[in-house]
């Protein structure tokens, strides 16, 4: 198979799979959210999701059953929360303000960059 045939495949497949977690997105919400804070994982034995901490330690998720019918693997269902995920990382939401350092007194002298960074933060 050519390379170019080989990747078109690949992404047609996972648009399809994305398509197919789309129709089960409100069921798939909590999973998603639940997946990227990394509290659930898959158990070996039976490969339900479950959970890992708290109260509901070990107990199978309530979007287990879905979940292993929608995604063949969990990578697949990890690449569906990257994706369709509702949290960004809050460094995406705002990015900090951009801000001039000062320059420096003299051209030939050397530079305090422990004072510019202060002075910059202040």
């Amino acid at each position: 198979m050519k390379p170019v045939t080989q990747i078109r495949s690949t992404g047609l497949s996972r648009i399809n799979r994305l398509v197919k977690a789309h129709r089960h997105l409100e069921a798939l919400r909590p999973a998603f959210a639940e997946w990227a804070s990394g509290e659930v994982y898959v158990c070996k034995k039976t490969g339900d999701y479950r959970y890992r901490f708290g109260d509901r330690s070990k107990s199978i998720t309530p979007w287990s059953a879905i979940a292993r019918q929608v995604f063949p693997s969990p990578e697949a269902l990890a690449f569906a929360a990257m994706v369709l995920a509702d949290q960004q990382p809050a460094a995406l939401e705002q990015p900090a303000p951009i801000t001039a350092l000062p320059a420096p007194a003299a051209p030939s002298s050397r530079v305090n960059v422990i004072a510019l960074a202060n002075q910059a933060a202040a």
